[in-house]
């Protein structure tokens, strides 16, 4: 467990890398300052940017007059939640950034900012830790010349070992699952999941007594215990015909975080570092897990798998089998659970 209270201030200074030593790089402890001063002086909620050139409207239909232009990463105050109907009903969200100025939700990722301190020692074998600031660029060494990449709100890694600067500031060393690369983020960005968060729900219950069912046309998946609904929200499946396959699968493989990448060169490309809570339907790839590349939820957005809420998918991550135990970071198992598919 963290404490802060034990925590000199020299080393609490270290680890948010605002010691006497991070005044070497002034912009980069200028920018955190005005970052955390502005997202703690707001009452409003934010929202990162996850596409280039997000058009803003001056109401909330695509029919209306273009207002202006986010850039892609931007980070944005938004003052209230707008639902309005389309014409088949379904209701769609836009948040409100101001007077005459409205984004759909589906473009924008809600974010929260969150600075860690801790001295918890980082096991052998590693743990698993989440990114709680909108981002945060990763270097291939610590105190880096430039950064390589830039990892999200709510995404998740498995921390190899904390290791200091010469500035003495503490950052996390994060292996890359898909080749292996070393990568280093400021501690600050990421937090230490705890064991007792990842507890399984509803464990007494046999795996026979737990099943999904994934509903393609109105995209939601719902949880059961025998035949009770517990669970039941808005998720992303599938744009092309059969990416998402119909018919009865089961949950045979499950990590907390996982870089996805596809080939390079097709129309869908794409490279996710760091998503997290993935369960596994298909040995093709096809899982429920979450997703921070956008919000766009009750629409089908993804490759062919459930895109869900960060949270959600840790909830469903947590609930359903197989078990995986907290020290480890991939497990396969023949008993799992069902899951449905179905138009």
């Amino acid at each position: 467990m963290d404490n802060k209270n034990t925590i000199s201030r020299r080393r609490f200074l270290q680890y948010l890398g605002l010691g006497a030593a991070a005044l070497a790089l002034p912009s980069e402890v200028s920018a955190q300052f005005d970052l955390e001063k502005a997202m703690a002086d707001s009452k409003k909620l934010v929202g990162r940017v996850c596409y280039y050139q997000t058009i803003v409207y001056e109401e909330p239909n695509e029919r209306s007059k273009v207002a202006d232009f986010l850039k892609y990463d931007m980070l944005v105050p938004m003052e209230k939640t707008v639902i309005r109907r389309e014409a088949n009903g379904k209701p769609q969200r836009w948040y409100q950034l101001g007077s005459k100025r409205f984004v759909n939700a589906g473009l924008i990722q809600p974010v929260e900012y969150h600075p860690n301190v801790s001295d918890q020692p980082i096991p052998e074998e590693g743990c698993l830790g989440e990114v709680t600031v909108p981002y945060i660029d990763a270097y291939l060494k610590p105190y880096g010349d430039k950064p390589v990449r830039r990892y999200y709100y709510s995404s998740a890694f498995w921390i190899s070992k904390r290791v200091f600067d010469e500035r003495g500031i503490a950052w996390y060393e994060l292996i890359d699952d898909f080749n292996k690369i070393v990568f280093y983020i400021r501690a600050y960005a990421m937090r230490i999941v705890t064991k007792k968060e990842l507890e399984p729900i509803s464990p007494d219950l046999p795996v026979e007594a737990k099943r999904l069912e994934v509903r393609l046309q109105d995209q939601k998946v719902l949880a059961f215990e025998n035949d009770k609904q517990v669970f039941e929200t808005y998720v992303s499946t599938g744009i092309h015909a059969g990416s998402t396959p119909l018919g009865t699968f089961k949950i045979w493989r499950k990590r907390p975080c996982q870089r996805m990448v596809n080939e390079a060169g097709l129309d869908n490309h794409y490279d996710l570092p760091g998503v997290p809570w993935v369960s596994y339907i298909t040995p093709q790839g096809v899982a429920f897990h979450g997703a921070y590349w956008h919000g766009n939820w009750g629409n089908r957005m993804s490759s062919g798998c459930v895109n869900m809420r960060s949270e959600e998918a840790k909830w469903l991550y947590r609930w359903c089998l197989p078990k995986v135990p907290f020290e480890l970071n991939d497990l396969k198992s023949e008993e799992g659970t069902l899951v449905k598919i179905r138009n």
